[in-house]
C-alpha cells in the first residue's frame, strides 16, 4: 500500500489498496494536537499529523542538531496504522528521528490509541544501527491475519539482516521471539545469503519458506560484481503461537540460521 496523494489543507489523502483508491481522514485535535482520530481500517499518517502527535506524547523532540525531522517534507509518510480486530482501537508503527543524542540512529515507536486518539501504549523497537531492511519510512510494519509485525535489522559491515517480530498488542521488544527474515553477509569475496521465499500464515501457525545460498563474489569483464553460488539448500520452518510466544520445533533448521544473527 502506497499513499499516492495528500492534501493538507484538509488532511484527506488518498491509499492504493489492491487498485481500489480509499479515501482516509485523519483528524488532528487543534487544541491540543495530542489525538489522532482514524477513521478506516488502515492507513498512513504524514509528518504534518504524526510529529506533532509525537511531540504532544514526548514520544521524540525536534531540539536543534539531536534531530533529523528536518530531512522530511511535510507531507511525507511517517507512520502506517492498522485497526484491531473486534475492536476500535488501533496498532501504529512511526519512524523517530528525533532524540538522536540518545538513540544515535533512528528507531521506530508501536503504539496503541483508542476510537478518540488518545495513546494508550507504547513501546519502542531498536534496530542493529538505522533500518537497512525497510525500503522506506514505514514498509517494515505489516499486518499478518490477525497479529501485526515489524521487521527489525541488524546492520554491519558488509550485511544487512532482518527478524520479524510478530504480536498482538504493544508489548516490549524484547519480549518477543524474533523470527528469521532474511540475511545478507558479503565480506572479502564470500557471501552468505538467505531470505524468505514466500510465508503462508493461518490463525497461529506460520510457515516460512527459506532459500540458503552460499558462494563467493566475482567480478566480470566490465567490473561489475556478480554471485557465484556453491551451495543452496530451500527448507521450510514452521512456528507456531503457544502462551503468548512464537515457538517452532524444527530446531535443527533454525540453527543454520541462528549462528548468522
Amino acid at each position: 500500500m502506497k499513499p499516492i496523494l495528500y492534501l493538507p489543507l484538509s488532511l484527506l489523502f488518498l491509499l492504493s489498496i489492491n487498485n481500489k483508491t480509499l479515501a482516509q481522514n485523519i483528524h488532528s485535535d487543534t487544541a491540543t494536537h495530542t489525538k489522532l482520530i482514524l477513521t478506516q481500517d488502515s492507513g498512513y499518517v504524514t509528518k504534518e499529523v504524526g510529529l506533532a502527535f509525537l511531540l504532544a506524547n514526548s514520544l521524540t523532540d525536534t531540539t536543534p542538531n539531536a534531530n533529523a525531522w528536518h530531512l522530511f517534507n511535510q507531507t511525507d509518510t511517517i507512520g502506517k496504522y492498522y485497526k484491531i480486530e473486534n475492536s476500535d482501537h488501533y496498532i501504529m508503527c512511526f519512524i523517530d528521528y528525533g532524540s538522536q543524542k540518545e538513540y544515535l540512529f533512528e528507531t521506530h515507536i508501536i503504539i496503541e490509541i483508542d476510537a478518540n486518539g488518545n495513546l494508550l501504549k507504547n513501546e519502542r523497537f531498536f534496530h542493529g544501527n538505522y533500518p537497512c531492511c525497510w525500503n522506506n519510512l514505514y514498509d517494515g510494519f505489516s499486518k499478518y491475519d490477525n497479529f501485526f509485525g515489524i521487521q527489525i535489522c541488524g546492520t554491519g559491515s558488509g550485511f544487512c539482516s532482518s527478524c520479524l517480530c510478530l504480536f498482538k498488542e504493544v508489548i516490549p521488544q524484547d519480549s518477543i521471539f524474533p523470527i528469521p527474515f532474511n540475511y545478507w553477509d558479503g565480506m572479502e569475496g564470500f557471501f552468505f545469503h538467505f531470505y524468505t521465499l514466500k510465508m503462508k500464515m493461518k490463525k497461529d501457525e506460520l510457515i516460512l519458506h527459506y532459500i540458503l545460498e552460499k558462494g563467493k563474489m566475482k567480478y566480470d569483464k566490465n567490473d561489475e560484481i556478480y554471485l557465484k553460488t556453491k551451495h543452496r539448500n530451500k527448507f521450510n520452518i514452521k512456528y507456531f503461537y503457544e502462551d503468548g510466544q512464537w515457538k517452532t520445533k524444527d530446531t535443527e533448521k533454525l540453527k543454520e540460521l541462528d549462528g548468522y544473527f
